[in-house]
């Protein structure tokens, strides 16, 4: 049966040319659109490392001319009477590499004279509490490191799993920013600007609370705080009398627009693929259902000669899953080449995913438009069939 189903395939291998490079280039597009979704869900999948649900961050613009004396007092004004309040859990300050902001500071540091780009946070000792940060080895920032000769930094993981080469992080010297530190800390992950943008090598270098540099407030509440705590805080902000045009943002409002930007191209490229699949299927239904209705009198003399239903059945499905396949090889050729050239630098693992990914929906699809008018054929009786002939 699956020679003459060959046989029968080579015989209108003309009428099955069109169909043939439609599964083709149905499969490639489909390998895009599964792998580009497969790159997606893979950094979704990372965790963020820390807490949005409850955190407030704060940007401190002061008024022009107002001197850094001025400035530290107003910080600890700020945290004096929010400290006071029962719905704040943590308070401290930062630069802006906050949660779900876009921007960043990033810049080259230097392990034993080697190269090695990072992003940078500045945070003070509350931060980790503040953002719930998971400390993995070492420690964060405490107040012993206020007056230390080497500065302190801590790390996250993905910069000693790309940089140190398996070695101990623990009092490590880097070159950071022009100075040399040593690292105290390792933190699992900080991914702060957005859901779907891969996480990147982090440096948190230690800067004292209550100093001129830190730029934003970042707050802490208990859980179950209402929106109105957002105008006590507005108030305490106002009251200092040097601050203009602050913002305050909760941490998990801003995270829908930092992940807009990534969201949008994959609701896309899924209508682009249910889309495909709807015209490959709609298509290839189409084609068989004429094939059947031009190939009546063959069917009938298949049954007058002893073919069972089963067997007209397997025939006409049979014959295009081989279709099917063989597109199916054609493209792989094609899409092998995406892993084996590291083409768009992705793991290759996501590649692979997008190919079965891929090969299982076109034979999916296939063999659910071939059921139907396999079902109709097989039921054609041959003295019928042979009669209209």
């Amino acid at each position: 049966m699956i020679k003459q189903i060959f046989h029968l395939i080579w015989n209108t291998k003309r009428k099955n040319t069109l169909l043939f490079v439609e599964i083709t280039i149905s499969f490639l597009v489909l390998f895009g659109v599964y792998t580009f979704l497969w790159t997606g869900y893979s950094i979704y999948s990372v965790p963020s490392g820390f807490e949005s649900d409850n955190t407030y961050a704060v940007s401190l613009p002061f008024t022009m001319g107002v001197d850094s004396a001025v400035k530290v007092e107003t910080k600890r004004q700020i945290l004096n009477e929010l400290s006071s309040l029962s719905e704040v859990a943590y308070t401290s300050y930062s630069n802006f590499a906050l949660p779900y902001y876009m921007g960043g500071w990033s810049s080259d540091t230097y392990i034993d004279g080697k190269a090695a780009n990072a992003f940078f946070l500045v945070a003070d000792r509350d931060f980790e509490k503040t953002h719930q940060l998971e400390i993995t080895k070492g420690r964060w920032f405490d107040v012993s490191d206020d007056h230390r000769v080497m500065p302190p930094i801590v790390l996250n993981q993905l910069y000693v799993d790309s940089y140190l080469d398996n070695r101990d992080p623990m009092g490590m010297i880097i070159n950071v920013d022009g100075e040399d530190r040593e690292v105290i800390g390792i933190i699992s992950h900080y991914k702060y600007r957005s859901d779907f943008l891969s996480e990147s090598p982090i440096v948190v270098m230690y800067e004292p609370a209550l100093t001129a540099r830190s730029s934003h407030l970042n707050v802490l509440v208990k859980p179950g705080t209402p929106a109105s705590f957002e105008l006590k805080l507005s108030n305490i902000l106002d009251n200092t009398g040097y601050l203009t045009g602050f913002q305050i943002q909760k941490t998990s409002a801003k995270r829908p627009p930092a992940n807009r930007f990534f969201i949008i191209p994959m609701y896309i490229f899924m209508f682009l693929c249910i889309f495909l699949i709807l015209n490959v299927a709609m298509g290839l239904f189409g084609i068989v259902w004429y094939n059947i209705n031009n190939r009546t009198a063959e069917i009938g003399l298949r049954r007058a000669i002893g073919a069972t239903k089963p067997m007209i059945y397997f025939q006409l499905v049979g014959e295009q899953m081989v279709i099917a396949m063989a597109s199916i090889v054609v493209g792989l050729i094609i899409a092998i080449q995406f892993p084996i050239l590291n083409v768009f630098l992705l793991d290759p693992s996501l590649y692979i995913k997008g190919i079965f990914s891929a090969i299982i929906t076109v034979l999916t699809v296939i063999l659910v438009c071939s059921i139907l008018p396999g079902r109709k054929a097989s039921k054609i009786h041959p003295a019928i069939a042979l009669h209209e002939e």
